[in-house]
């Protein structure tokens, strides 16, 4: 069957359909390296790795310096991290079952590299469940009057521990500030606000 050459054919270390990832072009079948393009790999690698600013941070350094990512488009978390966890850069592949096998591109970056981006991935990442957050009453409710994205629930810590609250603008959480200049709302100043205004319409109406 057709899914079972293909998945015969990525064990042989094949690119199989789709467009080549970043950095790489297809030739005669093969991923090689694309120079330009190799070379913001590398950047994002290194920057991710040694900056300590993480993706945002790093796709705002990509767009200073005028680089664009897949398709053209201008950097974002989501494509900076989209770069950083395939392991393509590190001369493997990830089969459609999703085991990583030796490929037969050159590599862009070294695996230790490479897995010291898993590390700090892992260290960001936090169970995620599908219900919807009770916390936040306002969660996929609120839209950012600067740019029309969504507004997403975030939480930080201050001195002594203090938890804060807030939502803020998804566009500029993922393409930094120069994309939307929407600030952070703190919830329970706009919960309080919309419940209030809530509770007036309902009573008026009575």
């Amino acid at each position: 069957r057709t899914k079972d050459k293909m998945r015969a054919a990525q064990r042989r270390g094949l690119h199989v359909g789709g467009r080549p990832a970043f950095g790489y072009t297809l030739v005669d079948g093969r991923l090689v390296a694309d120079a330009a393009a190799a070379e913001v790999v590398r950047c994002i690698f290194d920057e991710y790795v040694t900056g300590g600013g993480g993706a945002l941070r790093v796709a705002a350094l990509l767009n200073e310096r005028g680089w664009t990512g897949p398709n053209a488009k201008p950097w974002d978390k989501a494509r900076v991290l989209a770069v950083v966890r395939n392991p393509v850069y590190t001369g493997r592949l990830r089969t459609a079952d999703g085991d990583i096998v030796e490929g037969r591109q050159d590599a862009i970056v070294t695996l230790a590299v490479w897995e010291a981006a898993q590390d700090i991935l892992a260290g960001q990442s936090r169970p995620r469940s599908g219900r919807r957050n009770a916390e936040y009453l306002l969660a996929n409710l609120l839209r950012c009057g600067a740019c029309g994205g969504a507004y997403t629930p975030h939480s930080s810590r201050g001195r002594g521990g203090k938890r804060y609250r807030r939502y803020c603008c998804a566009t500029r959480t993922k393409r930094g500030k120069d994309a939307c200049a929407g600030g952070a709302l703190p919830a329970g100043e706009i919960e309080g606000f919309v419940i209030e205004r809530l509770r007036e319409a309902t009573q008026g109406g009575a």
